[in-house]
């Protein structure tokens, strides 16, 4: 449930696409996110869906190619698409971080991972020259690397890959920012290490009451560690809700068929449901209002050509469905 204070991030309306040589990629439509203090959100769906995308959007790391055509992204009530280049680059590391989901590529392969900690320290905080490595010394530790000391002069390709991404946590929360954006932090890594990372990103959050946006294909991690869903498809909110209303019942059927397709749901790989279809083509020109229309069995002549409602099921605890046809609580 949302309080009554105005959010930390506030998304509305926001549509971007990028000109490709093949044609114009419509990669979102009208999506609204927000995202109050201290609180965890998922965002999740397939390859594809405009998670990623998303985040850039509102860090303003967009490609070239992109262009922003509608909406609004406000920060701390700050309007960040309105806010000059200089300005942003300031807030963007210091109020707003993100762990990427590549550590090896997001980190500078012939510099040591003590200086690029330094060099957020001195971009980004008050903390004195002389008291950089003492700061970045803490910052290693606090993300639970072995041997802190030693790794400061270390260069990333000295690292494993869960090493490097404690290395990118400690990087991003080494300024304090109230906002945090977590992209398939886990990817790669083995069961345990997604563990730890996830484990010390929730602790820093409940530490610091930092606001989270986990990024993530899997519905389990997310099921494990927000509190609430946001499920996107091909450039589209679709669903969002708390997190175990979601789980419990699925609105979009969309999210209904994330929902069955995941291992735990099903007692054998046998009854596994998949979802059937594709993405689709994001550069068609004729896209329908609904984007799932031809994956999904509620389909009607009106998910071809009338705008998506949004269904309030629960105006108080902030769930809403962006379907025609959403499916009810023995349906799901």
């Amino acid at each position: 449930m949302h309080d009554t204070q105005p959010p930390l991030l506030d998304v509305q309306g926001l549509s971007l696409e990028f000109r490709t040589r093949s044609g114009t990629v419509h990669a979102l439509e009208n999506v609204s996110l927000r995202i109050d203090k201290g609180e965890t959100v998922g965002l999740v769906g397939e390859s594809g869906s405009g998670k990623s995308v998303l985040a850039y959007a509102v860090l303003r790391i967009l490609d070239a190619a992109a262009r922003v055509t509608a909406g609004s992204v406000h920060f701390g009530g700050m309007d960040l698409r309105a806010m000059d280049e200089d300005a942003m680059s300031q807030l963007r590391g210091r109020e707003l971080s993100m762990v990427f989901q590549s550590p090896r590529t997001a980190l500078n392969p012939i510099r040591r991972i003590g200086d690029q900690i330094g060099d957020v320290l001195a971009r980004h905080t008050t903390v004195p020259a002389a008291r950089r490595r003492e700061r970045t010394l803490a910052a290693l530790e606090a993300v639970r690397i072995t041997d802190a000391a030693r790794r400061l002069s270390a260069y990333p390709f000295e690292l494993s890959g869960g090493q490097c991404q404690r290395v990118m946590i400690a990087m991003a929360l080494a300024s304090n920012p109230q906002l945090l954006i977590a992209d398939e932090p886990t990817t790669g890594l083995d069961v345990t290490t997604q563990a730890a990372i996830m484990q010390l990103v929730a602790a820093a959050a409940r530490e610091r009451r930092m606001a989270t946006v986990l990024i993530t294909h899997d519905l389990a991690l997310a099921a494990q560690y927000c509190d609430r869903i946001v499920v996107m498809h091909a450039g589209h909110v679709v669903e969002s809700a708390p997190t175990a209303a979601l789980f419990r019942e699925p609105r979009h059927p969309y999210t209904r068929a994330l929902v069955r397709s995941m291992p735990g749901e099903a007692a054998s790989i046998g009854s596994l449901v998949s979802i059937a279809g594709h993405l689709p083509d994001l550069r068609r020109d004729d896209l329908p209002p609904c984007r799932f229309l031809d994956r999904c069995e509620r389909r009607s002549t009106a998910c071809a050509f009338e705008p998506l409602p949004e269904v309030l099921f629960d105006p108080a605890e902030g769930r809403a469905v962006a379907c025609h046809h959403p499916c009810l609580a023995e349906a799901a």
